[in-house]
């Protein structure tokens, strides 16, 4: 099996990368982009065009890209790689492709790349360089940056939860067994012994030797001589649970999660603690408590690390408290989140005495591992909960980018009802998503002999699926944005914990749980890289010093000013600048600042943004007297003048001022105000549309929510809509109540973690106590209604003769343009050419294939018979077939059945879409190999028993949706 997958691996690696965009800008920074000092390029397509994509990203500018005069597509100044689907505006023969650009702080430069596939399999590719038309070339974008694909390091559905298990009876995985980048190798130095317990956290002394935290109690420490373990002794065999290791000062540091369990097994205050050899014999004999917390459950206290400021930093999940003095560093906001007075993850520091204790920030789940870059950024990789995986409310594992006094607002509740949504406008940017893994520590390679690329690298660790991921960061600002890729990956390789020993190599631990541990180290063989950076890198990366400086200057303002009084009356420019900053940290830090006591009158004229943020920091601290106003100024405002941020942040002011009122005070007129603006053309808006407006009973919200709900394209967005729209009482009709439920219904073929059945359910509950009790029953059978497939199939008519093959070309635009349509026949033909028995239509026929009950808001009528015609030219991947070669010699092909926990560790696959209750069921374990089938399970041929005019009445039929 790993032979296998190590080849996989490799394969990956050495796939040939995509054409090389550079960084362009105007050739005179100065010139302002007008016609004809555009950036524009001409080029060739000689044939018909099966599909194009185009990457676009924009550096500190707004990078809008148009298509043979046709707007494609737009980023924006600090947001991700742009992806869009631009095949129906490239033409055969001459295009021209051209980049307009708003320019603003920092080295602003654009790129993309638009990438052409013909039927002929052959890909056509072109790029930002330096033959577009009146520009400067700032160099190539890093590969780093932009090659990597996010999907690369995706847990997907085949991968086992469960195989962390396998680890309780076997060795450690062999070093042979482990996939690896090219040009690095890796060996296993040591297998625990018996009496070693598991290993859970590592660091190296000072004189290069290994100690190691056995998971239950006790340290170990190991010397090495000749890369080789010469010598194991036990130094601690008292502090139990530690799982942070950190020498400093002349001591070693240890986060401990328990007091001696001897003297009470079910003590679970610890703390931190600091161990000194005060003798001079190489032991510990001073083992003081510098610091105590509590802490209720397995997500207590974590790693620890040195700080930029000497100071030590201690990270804990959300089932440690804070220490019973300590200064809090995150503004004083009114209690208006649900779960404030639980525990959550935070960040702490102290000094090498452990005298003062400061909350540096808090609002994480269970982050274990913090490390800081060269640059003295901190980061973390946190947690989610899997209870809530498939709710719209779910927030992925990701890494995070800590920073003083922010709270990024987890809260333990999410498990009551209603939950809350911990990300918003008002949060800190999450620096990326990672998705299904289990977080362990983090460190980045700056102590590596690794090439530039990995020295630069965060190392992430992920304990379930036994993965190191390495994080490239590319600074944007006082931020990063970020690509990643698997570095090594064991099954199993239960990874605890890493470091960088003194020959530069990796050493890595595996362990938790009970688990056999190992320890491994992993060097690098390959050729010396050497470090190129282009004209626009090393722009930003002067620029990302000055932008985290302009963010870090914040924190003396309110210092500076009670020091001067000319400081003091430049307060309210200096935050109304900084409030419109594009870099949303910069915007960030000023609020924080602003909610720490720096408020301010809000002055006649001010910038959208700036005011948007104003609204927030108003929002979080007036007086709940006063939240009137807020709301007030939140109607005043030229909504469609708002950029895509700024509406967001609006928004959120709204929300805010929501939940600070008490029950009775709520007031419904904002509401109706922001009513006409639903819908939006920005998805995300529309997301926080629904959320405010979903708390009030809003006239026609129903009708223009609904086609948005069945538009929708992921299970958040579905599920989002689902519930805000559960308590409306307005506008609905039979045919809404029918979609709405429908809808509900296939919800439950989901990716999941345990909660979100309850999570339906509820929704479902809340849903048909709005519909009066003499209909509810009907529609409370729509919403648990199962497929009859039998009586379906005997619906459809077995004497029907062929007519002829049909393809595209046979009708034209007259034959697709004719509206004389025989409604009644076409609902015949949805029989007769068997649509019912995959395809919902207005609540008929079977949810197998997507819901074609709004197929006429997302296909012309010309996309729609293609998509008849030639099923296999574009297969949603929700839809695709699957093949799955097993261990035992075993091929099976079929659907994925995605309903149910995710970390079940046997998978369902239907072979057979017309027999839905029959299925093989197979161990994940046991797979070998998995490729997606590019052939539809939609057979082809459906239409020949058609006539042409029996078709465009199917046609006309499935447009009229559920009427």
């Amino acid at each position: 099996m790993f032979a296998r997958l190590t080849i996989t691996l490799l394969a990956l690696s050495s796939l040939p990368a995509f054409a090389q965009p550079h960084w362009i800008r105007p050739d005179s920074p100065r010139t302002p982009w007008i016609q004809p000092r555009e950036v524009a390029h001409t080029f060739q397509v000689k044939t018909e065009v099966k599909s194009a994509a185009l990457r676009l990203v924009a550096d500190f500018c707004t990078a809008t890209v148009s298509i043979n005069d046709r707007r494609a597509g737009s980023a924006e100044a600090y947001g991700s790689l742009i992806r869009i689907d631009v095949s129906d505006l490239i033409r055969k023969g001459e295009n021209r492709i051209q980049l307009n650009v708003e320019p603003l702080n920092g080295p602003f430069a654009g790129a993309l790349q638009l990438e052409i596939n013909h039927p002929d399999g052959q890909t056509q590719r072109i790029v930002t360089d330096s033959n577009w038309s009146h520009c400067e070339d700032r160099g190539p974008v890093n590969d780093r940056y932009w090659g990597f694909d996010s999907k690369r390091v995706e847990v997907d559905i085949f991968e086992d939860y469960e195989q962390w298990r396998r680890a309780k009876t076997n060795d450690a995985t062999f070093a042979k067994q482990f996939q690896l980048l090219p040009g690095y190798e890796i060996d296993l130095i040591r297998n625990a012994g018996k009496d070693e317990d598991s290993w859970i956290a590592m660091d190296f002394d000072p004189q290069g030797r290994l100690i190691i935290a056995r998971e239950k109690k006790g340290l170990l420490r190991l010397t090495f001589k000749n890369g080789k373990v010469a010598k194991t002794e036990v130094i601690n065999d008292d502090l139990p649970e530690i799982r942070g290791i950190l020498f400093v000062h002349d001591a070693l540091y240890v986060n401990s999660n328990k007091h001696n369990v001897r003297s009470n097994p079910r003590d679970r205050t610890g703390g931190l603690y600091r161990l000194r050899d005060t003798n001079g014999d190489d032991h510990y004999d001073e083992i003081k408590l510098l610091g105590e917390r509590t802490a209720t459950g397995g997500h207590g206290r974590n790693d620890l690390t040195l700080g930029p400021d000497g100071k030590i930093y201690l990270i804990g999940g959300d089932s440690v408290a804070k220490p019973k003095n300590f200064t809090d560093l995150t503004p004083e906001i009114p209690n208006h989140l649900p779960g404030d007075d639980l525990p959550h993850g935070h960040v702490m520091r102290t000094d090498k005495d452990g005298q003062h204790w400061e909350l540096v920030c808090k609002g994480l789940r269970n982050p274990y591992g913090i490390a800081f870059n060269p640059e003295g950024e901190s980061f973390t990789f946190d947690a989610d909960a899997e209870y809530d995986m498939g709710s719209p409310w779910y927030r992925p594992t990701h890494v995070r980018q800590l920073v003083q006094g922010a709270d990024y607002h987890w809260r333990r509740v999410t498990d009551r009802w209603p939950p809350y949504y911990a990300d918003h406008a008002d949060n800190p940017p999450i620096t990326l998503e990672i998705g299904k893994s289990s977080p362990t520590s983090v460190l980045f390679g700056t102590k590596a002999k690794f090439p530039h690329a990995y020295q630069q690298a965060l190392f992430i660790l992920d304990w379930t699926y036994g993965r190191i991921m390495a994080i490239h960061m590319t600074p944007r600002g006082a931020g990063y944005q970020c690509r990643t890729e698997i570095f090594l990956q064991g099954r199993p390789a239960n990874v605890t914990d890493l470091a960088f020993g003194p020959d530069g190599a990796m050493y890595f631990v595996t362990g938790g749980r009970g688990t056999q541990s190992g320890l491994y180290r992993v060097h690098y063989t390959g050729p010396v890289d050497e470090v190129q950076l282009s004209q626009q890198e090393q722009a930003r990366i002067a620029f990302g010093r000055e932008s985290r400086n302009r963010r870090d200057a914040i924190r003396s303002w309110k210092t500076s000013a009670r020091r001067d009084p000319n400081f003091a009356r430049s307060i309210p420019d200096r935050i109304l600048a900084r409030l419109g900053d594009p870099d949303p940290w910069i915007r960030y830090a000023t609020r924080r600042e602003m909610e720490h006591g720096l408020l301010i009158n809000k002055p006649d004229s001010m910038t959208r943004l700036a005011e948007a943020n104003l609204l927030i920091a108003y929002a979080h601290k007036i007086p709940s007297a006063y939240l009137a106003n807020i709301e007030m100024g939140v109607a005043s405002i030229d909504w469609q003048s708002l950029g895509e941020t700024e509406k967001l942040l609006v928004l959120r002011a709204a929300h805010i001022c929501h939940l600070r009122r008490e029950n009775n005070t709520r007031n419904p007129r904002l509401a109706q105000h922001l009513n006409p603006f639903f819908p939006d053309p920005s998805t995300k808006v529309n997301e926080a549309l629904i959320q405010y407006l979903g708390l009030f009973q809003v006239p026609n919200l129903v009708p223009k929510a609904i086609p948005v709900l069945l538009a929708a394209k992921d299970q958040f967005a579905t599920t989002h809509y689902l519930l805000h729209l559960r308590q409306q009482t307005n506008a609905w009709t039979p045919t809404l109540r029918h979609q709405y439920f429908t809808t509900l219904r296939q919800a439950a073929d989901s990716r999941a973690g345990r909660g979100f059945p309850k999570f339906l359910n509820k929704i479902r509950e809340d849903a048909l106590k709005t519909i009066p009790e003499n209909e509810r029953a009907q529609y409370a059978a729509l919403a648990k209604q199962k497929d009859n497939l039998a009586e379906l199939i005997k619906t459809i008519p077995t004497n029907r003769k062929f007519v002829r093959e049909w393809k595209l070309t046979d009708f034209t635009a007259a034959d697709l343009n004719n509206h004389q349509s025989d409604l009644q026949r076409g609902r015949e033909m949805y029989t007769a050419a068997s649509c019912i028995l995959c395809h919902q239509h207005g609540g008929s026929g079977r949810v197998f294939g997507p819901d074609l009950s709004n197929a006429a808001s997302r296909f012309a009528r010309r996309d729609l018979l293609e998509a008849i015609l030639d099923p296999s030219k574009v297969v949603s991947e929700k839809y695709r077939n699957v093949r799955l070669l097993m261990k035992n010699g075993d091929d099976h092909t079929g659907r994925i059945a995605y309903a149910g926990d995710y970390r079940k560790s046997k998978l369902r696959l239907h072979t057979n879409p017309l027999r839905p209750n029959e299925f093989v069921e197979v161990d994940k374990i046991d797979i070998t190999d998995k490729r997606l089938s590019e052939i539809s399970s939609m057979p082809e041929g459906l239409l020949n028993s058609l006539s042409k005019q029996e078709i465009l009445d199917l046609l006309a039929y499935i447009e009229t949706g559920a009427k």
